[in-house]
């Protein structure tokens, strides 16, 4: 278990064996700059947690975007690759 998950998870008051049981018992999840994603299982599909572009000078919303959050559904219509796996973190019981 990632410290900083296990630290979350008890500002909310969530104690380590209900954090196991909330969770997936194989699941992984990966921040890489702007995206946070993740899989369940070894074969199981990616998917987008939280999705964001660069700070840029104006705060106007792109035409068809979906505020920085992405579902499965809406990255399948992206036709989207598989991210970076920069920064991985394993979550096993």
């Amino acid at each position: 278990m990632d410290p900083l998950i296990s630290r979350a998870a008890g500002h909310i008051g969530l104690s380590l064996p209900q954090l196991y049981q909330l969770l997936p018992s194989e699941l992984t999840l990966w921040v890489d700059p702007y995206e946070v994603s993740y899989r369940i299982g070894e074969d199981g599909s990616i998917c987008v947690l939280y999705e964001a572009k660069p700070h840029q000078h104006h705060h106007h919303q792109q035409p068809g975007s979906y505020g920085g959050m992405l579902t499965c559904k809406n990255q399948m219509m992206l036709g989207r690759a598989s991210p970076s796996k920069n920064y991985i973190m394993t979550v096993s019981s």
